[in-house]
């Protein structure tokens, strides 16, 4: 259970934004991410804790027996995979229909959406970038296009360099990189590791990497399915630009 628990943890902002009285103890039904649906006789009013009304899991993180099993002992669980930014404010309006909050859940959808829009049309006509980007060293990982954090790179005019390749987190070679050409470097594996981030691979053996633009990422911002995500793509978008003004100046 704990294991469960800690995978759905990147829930618990969002839900944080709108776990608020509930007027009315009326049975809710919502469809998860595994096509199945989640019915609590009145919304949840304890989630992810001890004697939860509700569990939520992730379905790419959480290995589907554990989850089984919780459902084994009775417990609800709403189980998601955020593939795109549009699946953030479709969760948030989710699960504030199951906790019985849905006039607060929806004022963060919009929110959020209005925000993710205004960096979609700023960056609409950018020129395209090619980025690498990591989600840990040894072994380099990093993720295909069916990604949020791909999407995220989309938004901010960037094309992801592995796009194509079949699992959510590749693993690639430091010789694959270099024949991908990216034209930058973001990403981080741990939080504050701004300038060790980019002192590592200045010091990359290769030539070719070391020469390129290298761009920090938290990635509490980035790979936690949240609204916060909107922090880490506007961190995206300004690491992009930054790349456009350099090429610009170059010429």
């Amino acid at each position: 259970m704990v294991r469960a628990a800690l995978g759905a943890t990147f829930l618990l902002f969002p839900i944080s934004y709108f776990l608020f009285p509930v007027s009315a103890a009326q049975p809710v039904s919502i469809t998860d991410d595994r096509g199945k649906k989640v019915t609590l006789a009145a919304p949840a009013q304890r989630i992810v804790a001890l004697k939860p009304d509700l569990i939520l899991a992730w379905k790419s993180g959480n290995p589907p027996g554990d989850v089984g099993r919780l459902e084994g002992l009775g417990y609800p669980v709403y189980t998601s995979e955020p593939a795109r930014l549009s699946d953030v404010p479709r969760l948030l309006r989710a699960i504030g229909a199951l906790a019985g909050t849905s006039a607060s859940a929806e004022k963060a959808a919009a929110e959020f959406e209005r925000q993710i829009g205004a960096l979609r049309k700023r960056y609409a006509s950018a020129r395209r970038v090619r980025v690498f980007y990591e989600i840990w060293r040894k072994p380099l990982l990093t993720v295909n296009g069916a990604h949020l954090i791909s999407d995220v790179i989309a938004l901010c005019g960037g094309e992801n360099v592995f796009a194509d390749l079949r699992p959510l987190t590749p693993n690639v070679t430091l010789e694959a990189l270099i024949a991908a050409k990216p034209e930058v470097i973001l990403g981080g594996t741990r939080p504050g590791g701004d300038e060790a981030y980019t002192r590592e691979w200045r010091a990359q053996a290769m030539e070719p990497l070391r020469a390129l633009p290298v761009f920090y990422v938290d990635p509490d911002l980035m790979q936690r399915p949240t609204p916060r995500i909107l922090q880490g793509a506007r961190a995206i978008c300004a690491a992009l630009e930054q790349v456009r003004i350099s090429r610009q100046d170059a010429k």
